[in-house]
């Protein structure tokens, strides 16, 4: 009797622990490094229509700590102050608070500059230059909605809802993990964003060691990190 008495105790034990969701894993990715670069191939869908997309152009991106934050200028082919360029500006904490749009012609040439609210998802826009990037810490997996302004073609401004889904994923063709920046769990981090319709505005890849997404594409492009410290 106590035999049984016991089995049953175990057994309840058993159902009730898997009954309990597993805690969600939390993602904050690495801070960079004052001076710290990587590069970025970007590619475009071809005018065409027809499917195929262009040849790489490579952007090179590299941080540098201001006063208050960060800056982390990317310029196309690593040319110099006459190219085209963005500059991300963000605060101590890494939340992007400013994008800063040039073409050609460096400061004179300043064709736009974003302003995200605070606590929403960053989507590229007009920019040939990826600088998507969701709300921070992520929950491993979740789903989220969060409010977002977005400019008409009026002038006016509205509010629209992004859906941020995250999960961890562990299968092939998953983006390459750079070496020592792997996690323990395996597989990389996958970020998609949505409107509330379900047209996917963004998904991105991370994994632990990096200020930087390992790949990803929107509307305008995809990307892929192709180098770091150059």
């Amino acid at each position: 009797m106590d035999f049984i008495k016991g089995s049953i105790v175990i057994g309840l034990i058993v159902l009730l622990t898997a009954l309990v969701p597993a805690a969600a894993e939390e993602f904050q990715p690495t801070r960079p490094i004052d001076g710290q670069k990587w590069r970025v191939e970007v590619r475009y869908p071809s005018a065409l229509g027809d499917g195929s997309w262009s040849d790489p152009d490579v952007w090179r991106y590299e941080t540098r700590k201001a006063e208050e934050g960060w800056v982390i200028s990317a310029t196309a082919g690593g040319a110099g102050e006459n190219a085209d360029r963005i500059e991300i500006r963000t605060d101590d904490a890494f939340e992007v608070r400013e994008i800063r749009i040039y073409r050609e012609t460096g400061q004179a040439g300043r064709e736009r500059i974003l302003r995200p609210g605070p606590g929403e998802p960053v989507l590229t826009e007009r920019s040939p230059a990826p600088f998507d990037r969701p709300v921070f810490p992520l929950k491993v997996p979740s789903t989220n909605t969060y409010r977002r302004m977005i400019t008409l073609g009026s002038g006016l401004q509205a509010e629209t809802g992004v859906i941020q889904t995250v999960r961890r994923v562990i299968e092939d063709g998953i983006p390459a993990v750079p070496p020592g920046s792997a996690s323990p769990e395996g597989g990389v981090i996958e970020v998609t964003l949505s409107d509330p319709r379900g047209a996917v505005l963004a998904v991105q890849y991370w994994s632990e060691g990096f200020p930087w997404p390992l790949s990803g594409s929107n509307r305008s492009m995809r990307y892929q990190l192709v180098g770091t410290g150059e």
